[in-house]
């Protein structure tokens, strides 16, 4: 289980076919075997090489996230598995993503961002206005939903520190996003 509080960022240092190797600031914390959310996706240390960190992905994987677009040196989203004593900061994530998305806008305004996201049909009834939704793992408040030309768009306010402490400071408008539904809506509705 993870909580959408970004711990860290991580920087591709390549993709190898299924394999992941991402250079973390934590590796010394991790061991073998241990779950990590990248961009929201839990996935499974299969190696450590010094402070890099080497992920075995799944043709599925690749095909539910926003893995394929991914490139050398681009910034990831981490975070590590919350200890059963841990603070829950966000809200509860599993790390299994649902869909990905594109960014339709994404803007600063005064102090704070505002981002605008489609809402894909398959996790349209999991989302409600001031309901929670995962975005690269990052844990947000959907702040407002409107239909515009037949489509589902979400508007999120992002507060700097999120910003600059998250990769969305390096994203723009058409860049694509994982997004993970809110396991409690899920069970609302009766799916998982």
């Amino acid at each position: 289980m993870f909580t959408g509080i970004i711990e860290a960022l991580g920087e591709i240092e390549k993709i190898q076919s299924s394999k992941l190797f991402i250079n973390t600031p934590f590796s010394e914390k991790t061991k073998i075997g241990q779950s990590i959310a990248i961009n929201g996706c839990c996935l499974t240390i299969a190696e450590k090489i010094g402070e890099t960190l080497r992920f075995d992905i799944l043709n599925t994987t690749l095909e539910t996230t926003n893995f394929n677009t991914l490139k050398q040196k681009d910034l990831v989203n981490l975070e590590r598995a919350i200890p059963a004593n841990g603070r829950i900061e966000g809200h509860f994530l599993q790390g299994h993503i649902d869909t990905t998305s594109q960014i339709i806008t994404f803007k600063k305004i005064d102090n704070s961002y505002h981002l605008e996201i489609i809402i894909p049909d398959s996790i349209a009834p999991y989302c409600v206005e001031k309901g929670s939704l995962a975005i690269d793992g990052i844990s947000l408040t959907i702040a407002k939903l409107q239909k515009k030309q037949k489509k589902l768009i979400a508007t999120f306010g992002i507060i700097p520190t999120t910003y600059q402490k998250t990769r969305l400071h390096k994203l723009k408008a058409g860049d694509i996003l994982n997004l993970e539904a809110d396991i409690l809506a899920k069970y609302i509705k009766g799916k998982t």
